[in-house]
């Protein structure tokens, strides 16, 4: 789905991995894989270098799929981790976006699950 120089090296501080590879999404979020599993995939903060949440995501086109929506429902609301990188956006901004409350109980579903598949 996507190409080597597509890639990005980031800090992975979840796992103390100092130059891992991922994927871009948007200026703050990128995919890579959990640990030093890589039959399997998450979300994470560019700026902290931790997953956005602990799912593991099974499909690359689901996390893709899920990570892009991220970045066009949340938008300008994800820099706030520029200055606060362990802010938790998506509380922050549920009654700012539309239908803010609505997209907030996504993620907490999303949030809740282990695994994505």
């Amino acid at each position: 789905m996507w190409t080597l120089n597509e890639l990005v090296t980031f800090t992975d501080n979840e796992n103390h991995i100092k130059r891992k590879l991922g994927f871009p999404v948007g200026e703050y979020l990128i995919i890579s894989y959990p640990g030093h599993d890589k039959t399997k995939f998450q979300i994470f903060n560019r700026v902290s270098g931790k997953p956005i949440f602990p799912t593991i995501f099974e499909r690359q086109k689901t996390v893709l799929e899920i990570a892009r929506w991220i970045d066009e429902t949340y938008g300008d609301y994800l820099g706030i981790w520029e200055t606060f990188p362990e802010a938790d956006v998506f509380s922050l901004a549920k009654l700012s976006i539309e239908s803010g409350a609505n997209i907030f109980e996504i993620i907490q579903d999303i949030r809740s699950r282990k695994v994505y598949s």
